[in-house]
């Protein structure tokens, strides 16, 4: 899924994304790199499911594992070796979740924030059409979706332990 060959003007963005829907999809674990990891970091978070983690030292990235079940793991390439990140991976790779209970519902939360957003983005894109259809004004349509967000608040995902 990533670059095969160095080209100073693609954007860690198209790459991170791509990843982060295969590991979303697939029930898998991902790593993406940029300069820095935020930007990949941030990028790969905004996808459905996913729980990345920017690598800061191998103890910090074993306790992410552990503690967070990332299955996404940034790495900032300007700031780490070879030798560091090598490690950082092989952590992630081979470190299970705890599966402790106050981090499964942790885990649960952060689930429950996934499923909400997918029904504001789905109202959202539902009232546009609305609004278009009708030709409403613009003050009009955002009291459409002030209404409508308001009825589906109290929604919550099922919860799998």
């Amino acid at each position: 899924l990533g670059a095969t060959e160095f080209n100073p003007d693609d954007d860690y963005v198209d790459y991170a994304i791509l990843v982060a829907k295969k590991v979303s999809e697939e029930n898998a674990k991902g790593i993406v790199f940029c300069a820095s990891g935020v930007g990949v970091d941030i990028v790969a978070n905004k996808i459905k499911g996913i729980r990345c983690g920017l690598g800061i030292s191998s103890e910090q990235v074993k306790a992410a594992c552990r503690d967070d079940d990332i299955n996404v793991l940034a790495i900032a390439s300007d700031f780490f070796d070879f030798e560091k990140t090598s490690e950082m991976i092989k952590i992630f790779l081979d470190t299970p979740f705890s599966e402790e209970e106050r981090y499964v519902r942790r885990i649960n939360k952060i689930k429950q924030i996934d499923f909400l957003s997918a029904i504001n983005e789905s109202i959202f894109y539902r009232d546009i059409s609305v609004a278009m259809e009708n030709q409403l004004p613009h003050s009009e349509f955002i009291e459409i979706g002030i209404k409508q967000r308001l009825n589906y608040r109290h929604l919550t995902p099922p919860v799998k332990k």
